[in-house]
């Protein structure tokens, strides 16, 4: 059986895909910044 990418990994703790950048909006959002992918492959 075939295991689901996206559920194969914790997306808490997980470095590929989107998965860092969603942490990243998700903090962005929670202190009331507005949230730029720019910004965030600066920060990275």
């Amino acid at each position: 059986m075939l295991e689901d990418s996206l559920s194969a990994s914790d997306p808490e703790t997980a470095n590929h895909h989107w998965f860092p950048f969603l942490r990243y909006k998700r903090e962005c959002e929670a202190s009331g910044k507005q949230v730029s992918v720019n910004e965030w492959m600066r920060k990275t």
